[in-house]
């Protein structure tokens, strides 16, 4: 007999955990869709690819109402999986699967809790990235954590890149995940240790966006490719200095050996690219934008000799 599966999703990861639990339908009923409904125009992949598979979909804010917990008794759901939804969820309805209630989280737990989390791990400049598929519980990404991996850092990770490495390897623990279902064997998980645990709110940003000409060349670097998530909005928005009062937004960076010479921020042109002077070594900024508009080469070469005038860079 076919399991019954409620999927809360949104995004990239979310629209894979659609597909795959399509298609194995002789295996899983999906007996709804919680997601962002919007309307005809501003409704997610999510709901237009749930409604495409003639899926019942419902508003992702039920999953706050205890009354939806009925629904779920009635409907019989002996799972219920979040992936990327980030409603907080009502207690009646986490205990009402009978197999109980799992979370995708594009982090490795307790260290890397909460939200934007693939960018938090850049900045911090980790050896390597992670994910957890955990069992919801009354805190956020408290949970036993039942599969686990780590992902390899690279020196050109961005927001966008480690994000969508993150999804991919949640499905294959979503897939696991089912697997183990079926034969009645879902692992009772790991215990985190909440004294280690650190939790990243929705709009913590580091240095709040604003560069900071002082710290090492790495530090800047990772501040820029955690914030990078084009061709998508980023969730940090862009990182950005001033010079003269104007500011200027900086999307992408390339590391140096060459050791700064001149005052943190200070910009020289060499051959057409802009290298900056930050705590240690010189970085060169391959896209920097005023009004969102990028810099034409003779606005690039007028910058020679200035210095980005942050407050972190006064003197």
């Amino acid at each position: 007999m076919a399991l019954n599966v409620l999927l809360a999703a949104e995004e990239s990861a979310g629209l894979q955990t659609l597909k795959l639990i399509q298609s194995r339908k002789e295996e899983f009923k999906l007996k709804a869709v919680l997601t962002g409904t919007g309307d005809e125009h501003t409704a997610g992949p999510v709901h237009t690819l749930a409604k495409r598979f003639g899926c019942i979909v419902f508003p992702a804010e039920n999953v706050k109402k205890p009354e939806f917990a009925k629904w779920m008794l009635k409907q019989k759901i002996d799972i219920l999986l979040n992936v990327h939804s980030l409603y907080l969820i009502h207690p009646e309805v986490v205990t009402a699967p009978k197999m109980g209630a799992y979370n995708l989280h594009p982090g490795l737990l307790p260290e890397y809790a909460g939200l934007n989390t693939p960018s938090w791990s850049i900045y911090n400049r980790e050896q390597a990235h992670g994910v957890s598929l955990h069992r919801i519980e009354a805190g956020v990404d408290t949970g036993n954590v039942i599969y686990e991996r780590s992902i390899p850092a690279e020196a050109t990770d961005t927001g966008l890149s480690v994000s969508l490495k993150c999804a991919k390897t949640g499905i294959e623990m979503i897939s696991n995940l089912l697997d183990d279902a079926l034969k009645n064997q879902i692992p009772e998980g790991r215990i985190q240790n909440l004294e280690n645990r650190s939790y990243y709110k929705k709009h913590s940003v580091p240095l709040n966006g604003e560069i900071n000409w002082t710290a090492s060349a790495a530090e800047t670097d990772a501040l820029i490719r955690a914030s990078n998530y084009a061709p998508f909005a980023s969730p940090w928005g862009t990182p950005y200095s001033y010079i003269g009062g104007e500011r200027y937004a900086v999307s992408k960076s390339v590391m140096t050996s060459e050791s700064s010479t001149g005052l943190p921020g200070s910009i020289r042109i060499s051959e057409g690219r802009v290298l900056v002077a930050t705590g240690d070594h010189d970085l060169i900024l391959t896209d920097m934008r005023s009004n969102s508009r990028k810099l034409s080469e003779e606005e690039i070469s007028k910058l020679n000799g200035k210095r980005f005038d942050s407050g972190a860079c006064q003197e």
